[in-house]
Formats: structure tokens, C-alpha cells, sequence
């Protein structure tokens, strides 16, 4: 399966991944009603559509199409692994480095926070990547004629000497609708 979206979407890494067990888990719903209907009695239930799923597919349309994974199917980063270069300030003083301030957000938009905290991933680069690895073209929101904080705009929290500190500001809500895009963009599903 991995192959023929491969040779579908050109890509690599976890957005195959998580295509194929959607697939998978599409197809797991598909035959459990299946099976429910006929332990029904209903004669000659309909089978599920697989042409409309492998059209979606084609046409690169599957998120619209497929369900949403439940979170118990997929993890997507060991919990507590750090990654090479996390938490490290890039300063290189010797073994003992100065513990950065974490700032919260007052004013961080709940139906934001929502939409990245649904999906489970551990961090805002880990949704970036999903979304690069599906061969989006990562189109930032801006403050002030800068790219945006997305930890500040979608957890509500970030560094003090964050590269983007000075974006740490109340966000226009064209800024929040260009974030739920992004998200959207990136696989994040918007649950209401």
C-alpha cells in the first residue's frame, strides 16, 4: 500500500504511514457495518464503496474522504525521546546552560489550542512535518510582517528567547484563520 501511494504522491516519511492506516482503518469500519447489517438480516446489503476511496486517492483528495484515526492507532513520537538539538539553545557555554523562561500566551485563541491538541502530535514541528513529508508548502501566518510563533498562537506558550519573540503578541483573527488553515493544510482535522 505504501508503494502505490509512494508512486501517488512522490513522498516519503510518516504522511504515507498515516494514509495507509487510515485506509486501513476506513476499511475496518466498512466491514464492521457490513458484517452488523447482515447480522441484521438485511439481504444483500450494499458493499462498501472502495472505488470512491481509491478515487479520493488518486485525485489526492483522502482527507476529505477518509476518518480520522483514533489516537490509540498511532503515536507519532516516543513520549519523553528528545530529539537531537531540542531544549538546547544553540549557545555552547560549556555543560552548564541557563534554563529558559517559558512565557504563556493570555490571549491564545481556545478554538486553536483545540485544533492542535486534538490531533496528538508532540509539537508544532512535528505537524510541520507531516505536513511537508504530504507535500504541502508551508505558508506561515505573520505578525508585524514576521512569521508568527505558531507554539505562542496554537499551545499558548513559549520560550522567552524564542527566535519569533517578537511575534509573542495578540494575534488578528485573519492571523487564526491562516493558522487553522495551516493545520488543515497539515493533516491537524478541525473537530467543532
Amino acid at each position: 500500500m505504501i508503494s502505490g501511494l509512494r508512486h501517488i504522491y512522490r513522498t516519503e516519511g510518516n504522511a504515507l504511514l498515516l494514509a495507509c492506516l487510515r485506509i486501513l482503518y476506513w476499511h475496518q469500519q466498512e466491514l464492521l457495518y457490513y458484517l452488523d447489517l447482515l447480522q441484521k438480516g438485511t439481504v444483500n446489503p450494499p458493499l462498501p464503496k472502495f472505488d470512491k476511496v481509491l478515487k479520493a486517492l488518486c485525485i489526492k483528495n483522502h482527507e476529505s474522504y477518509l476518518p480520522t484515526l483514533p489516537k490509540t492507532w498511532v503515536t507519532l513520537a516516543k513520549p519523553g525521546a528528545k530529539r537531537l538539538g531540542e531544549g538546547n539553545g544553540g549557545g555552547g557555554e560549556g555543560a552548564a546552560k541557563k534554563k529558559t523562561k517559558v512565557v504563556t500566551n493570555p490571549d491564545v485563541d481556545p478554538s486553536l489550542k483545540k485544533h492542535f491538541k486534538e490531533v496528538g502530535h508532540k509539537n508544532i514541528n512535528v505537524c510541520l512535518k507531516v505536513g511537508q513529508d504530504a507535500g504541502v508548502t508551508l505558508n506561515l501566518p505573520k505578525i508585524g510582517g514576521k512569521e508568527a510563533c505558531l507554539n505562542w498562537l496554537a499551545t499558548g506558550f513559549c520560550k522567552e528567547d524564542c527566535k519569533r519573540a517578537d511575534t509573542h503578541k495578540h494575534a488578528a483573527a485573519s492571523v487564526i484563520t491562516k493558522t487553522h488553515e495551516l493545520f488543515d493544510q497539515c493533516g491537524v482535522p478541525r473537530l467543532e
